[in-house]
């Protein structure tokens, strides 16, 4: 039956998109459920988004499939040309017909695991060959072996910067290096879903960037993290230049971004100043967060995100268990990373029941054996 299928569907692994409250609610029914397993934000979004989505237009008719005025508020705000923009059900539905659009059999796919594992996912769909550069001890990005790996091949690089789930970014500066090496051929996808919470303090403002060095991009951003709109499924792409994203457009479906979504996502736009509230409050609290699990001997990766990647030392199916009986949900990883979880930096009040429910956990699940 398998031969029925294209041949890589197979070899796929169903992604980990995580367990929802409800679902924790009928198995362990906790008084209090602190749901860290997703990278949500715990705040919501303002106050002024569900307003427009109460005064929407009619949804018995289609969205506009162009996103106009979602797209010319970004570019004016931006300093761009709207036709760069590209739109998608979540930066997640760009990546995938971003692989469509560029990818052929036997192209190369450069990326560093632990990475977002739809990256792969696409490329091993499309019969692109992937080459995945280890990376350091730490878990930063190693820039000389990405470089190193780069040949004439290479269709696509990417750079999720910060990392997920490890959380750390590139370096400015090796940033640079890695984009000037990329040859011709190849187009660099550099994913910002945690733009908000990373910028500034060094971290690479990769358009001018990108566009200084005139290299073929797309660099994806989102509404559903900082902004709150993980629900409602709309992120979007800043291309090198309108040919680019004029390709994007044709192998997109059409009407990919829904009404009340565009509704949502220009009314958070409008209102992205107090993101800087949201953001603040969750840099703070992954300090804090990092501080107490170091102080426990489980110091995460050094992070840029709204989350922490850790290492228990202990199977991590086995700790994400123990944690969901105490209502807290957390991301196990699995493969070379069968000990590690990464966990959102959620409320105060989350945090603080994740910090005492993990307390808990490590003292009753053994410490794993190789």
């Amino acid at each position: 039956m398998s031969a029925f299928y294209r041949e890589a569907v197979p070899t796929l692994a169903p992604y980990n998109a995580g367990l929802g409250a409800e679902e924790i609610r009928r198995l362990h029914a906790p008084p209090r459920i602190a749901k860290l397993g997703s990278n949500e934000n715990p705040y919501g979004p303002h106050a002024d988004v569900r307003a427009a989505i109460a005064e929407a237009a009619s949804i018995a008719q289609y969205p506009d499939p162009n996103c106009r005025d979602l797209r010319e508020a970004i570019a004016r705000d931006l300093g761009i040309d709207p036709g760069r923009l590209v739109f998608g059900n979540g930066s997640e539905d760009i990546l995938g017909f971003a692989s469509r659009c560029f990818l052929n059999a036997a192209d190369e796919v450069v990326l560093s695991s632990p990475t977002f594992s739809v990256y792969r996912d696409n490329a091993v769909v499309m019969g692109a060959r992937v080459v995945d550069v280890p990376r350091r001890q730490d878990l930063s990005l190693d820039a000389a072996a990405t470089i190193a790996a780069l040949t004439p091949r290479t269709k696509l690089l990417f750079l999720c910067n910060p990392n997920n789930p490890t959380g750390n970014p590139i370096p400015a500066a090796e940033f640079a290096a890695i984009c000037a090496a990329a040859p011709p051929g190849c187009a660099i996808m550099v994913d910002e879903a945690y733009y908000e919470y990373a910028r500034g303090d060094g971290y690479p403002e990769s358009i001018p960037l990108l566009d200084g060095l005139g290299r073929t991009c797309l660099v994806l951003r989102t509404f559903s993290k900082a902004f709150g709109l993980a629900g409602l499924r709309i992120g979007y792409a800043i291309a090198s230049d309108a040919s680019v994203a004029r390709h994007l457009d044709l192998v997109r479906t059409a009407f990919n971004v829904n009404r009340l979504a565009q509704v949502a996502a220009l009314a958070a736009w409008r209102q992205r100043g107090a993101v800087k509230d949201v953001v603040d409050a969750t840099r703070a609290e992954r300090v804090r967060v990092a501080r107490a699990l170091a102080a426990l001997g489980h110091a995460p990766v050094e992070s840029r995100a709204n989350f922490l990647f850790l290492d228990t030392r202990r199977p991590a199916a086995a700790i994400s268990q123990a944690l969901l009986r105490q209502g807290v949900i957390v991301k196990p990883w699995g493969g070379a990373f069968a000990t590690w979880i990464r966990v959102t930096t959620g409320s105060p009040e989350d945090n603080d029941q994740f910090l005492a429910a993990f307390a808990r956990a490590l003292r009753d699940v053994g410490v794993a054996t190789a």
